[in-house]
């Protein structure tokens, strides 16, 4: 087939995203890619950073159209790569990811098919969008960035306590039955909250959330406000519910009707200050990824990445 227009694309593999089953499928998907796409080179990870450094190091060299082929944490850690260089700025790439993981929470905002024949149509067809990208400066870390939901205290809490057995959350409704474990081992923080620097209040919360997408947990949607290209931080923050009260509203995370309960407190912002207002550790992660501890400040890069999208 004729590809001598195509774009040339680099792939960064994570060969152990969705358990494995990447690498053992991707001869098969490779060939199909060869068919339809250019495919100038295939990087492949060995293990946890690969895919930074290798999204670094093309980033720094000027190149212009890579694919992730992973899940949400192959998306975490190219990102992370492109911002992390100065070089060039990350506005200039093309950006797609092959969603072969077992967490694909990005791809349903935008919609991007998992089917490999409409994935490959997608990319032949070359539509881009521009979609904002969050920050993250966390107590004693360096910067890193986000492109889907970051979360704090109870969020933070079930994916540090879920870690060791992250390669069995195969399936939603086992990542579900983890967060309803942690639920009854949560003792609930308080935190000094600041909003653009100009509203402050301190609350015991349970999570408290800055989207830029929708979905995050296997479908859920804490923050159904989150519109990925409008230049904002979409904020979730439910303050001290009783246990009941967080069971009986599980349904909504799901329906994307969250924001509709009186106590849950949303709004749209540019920045997010948390802050620890006793001695108590309050944990952070960010699209899956646990990064650390508050106090925590967030903020946007408005049309900061360049996406093929259906």
């Amino acid at each position: 087939m004729q590809k001598d227009n195509s774009p040339r694309w680099i792939v960064i593999l994570n060969p152990h995203a969705g358990n494995g089953k990447a690498g053992k499928k991707w001869q098969a998907i490779r060939k199909k890619l060869d068919q339809h796409l250019d495919l100038q080179e295939v990087l492949v990870t060995t293990g946890p950073g690969d895919a930074t450094r290798y999204a670094r190091e093309l980033a720094e060299s000027g190149h212009r159209y890579i694919i992730g082929a992973g899940g949400d944490g192959t998306n975490f850690e190219i990102i992370n790569g492109f911002f992390a260089q100065q070089s060039h700025h990350p506005s200039l790439i093309t950006y797609a990811l092959l969603p072969i993981g077992t967490g694909n929470d990005w791809i349903r905002h935008h919609q991007i098919p998992k089917e490999l024949n409409a994935w490959i149509e997608m990319i032949r067809r070359g539509k881009t969008t521009r979609q904002d990208i969050g920050y993250l400066d966390c107590a004693g870390s360096e910067r890193k960035y986000f492109l889907n939901v970051a979360g704090m205290a109870y969020d933070a809490f079930v994916v540090k306590f879920l870690e060791p057995w992250r390669k069995w959350m195969v399936h939603p409704l086992i990542y579900l039955f983890g967060i309803l474990r942690c639920l009854f081992l949560f003792q609930l923080p308080k935190a000094d909250i600041s909003l653009d620097d100009t509203e402050h209040f301190s609350s015991y919360t349970y999570t408290i959330n800055a989207g830029i997408c929708k979905y995050s947990g296997g479908g859920m949607q804490v923050v159904p406000h989150a519109i990925a290209n409008d230049g904002k931080l979409a904020i979730t923050i439910a303050p001290a519910l009783s246990k009941l009260e967080v069971l009986l509203n599980t349904p909504k995370f799901y329906r994307g009707t969250l924001d509709k309960h009186p106590k849950i407190i949303t709004r749209q912002v540019r920045q997010i200050l948390v802050k620890p207002a006793n001695d108590e550790d309050i944990w952070v992660e960010a699209d899956g990824e646990l990064l650390g501890k508050a106090p925590v400040s967030i903020g946007i890069l408005p049309g900061a990445l360049k996406i093929v999208v259906p």
